[in-house]
């Protein structure tokens, strides 16, 4: 069976027994982002969903392609990408005569959009035209690991001076 829900109501009762097959594309954002992280939704969301109820949860695989535009948090060049995700799986509780799965959708793309999206991860790569001053910034973990801890002596004191009073 195919059809196309908008927004994706799935009615308990009626799903089907071997289940229900769904692909299309949505133009309308399922997207809530705050003003102040300057990202896009960019239409159409693609979806192949396939939705089945074995017990009492309902189970989505879902083929999903969204993009986005962005500020990079580095440069804040204006940046394009797309989030394509393979077979992810989602499972819910059946909760009444029928769920809503619109918000599962964005919450399975959303958390695939990067924490602090750089011209790196762009679907057109560039290297972020930004200050060299800052640099100091993006230090490796090795290096951070390495440095030199100045609560040291202070926490060893205290682990010694925990020690000896378990001593007496």
């Amino acid at each position: 069976m195919s059809a196309s829900i908008e927004p994706w109501n799935i009615n308990h009762h009626e799903l089907p027994a071997d289940g229900l097959y769904l692909e299309g594309e949505v133009n309308d954002s399922i997207f809530t982002f705050r003003a102040q992280d300057n990202i896009e939704f960019i239409a159409p969301l693609y979806y192949e969903l396939e939705i089945t109820r074995p017990q009492s949860d309902i189970e989505i695989s879902a083929n999903l392609q969204a993009s986005f535009n962005y500020d990079c948090v580095r440069c804040l060049k204006n940046s394009r990408i797309t989030i394509t995700l393979e077979n992810s799986q989602l499972c819910e509780p059946v909760q009444g005569h029928q769920t809503d799965i619109t918000p599962f959708i964005a919450e399975e793309i959303i958390l695939n959009f990067p924490d602090n999206p750089k011209c790196e991860h762009a679907d057109t790569k560039t290297d972020c035209q930004w200050d060299t001053n800052y640099e100091h910034q993006e230090e490796d973990e090795e290096s951070i690991k390495n440095e030199k801890n100045p609560w040291k002596e202070l926490e060893d004191m205290v682990t010694t001076s925990s020690q000896e009073q378990k001593k007496s």
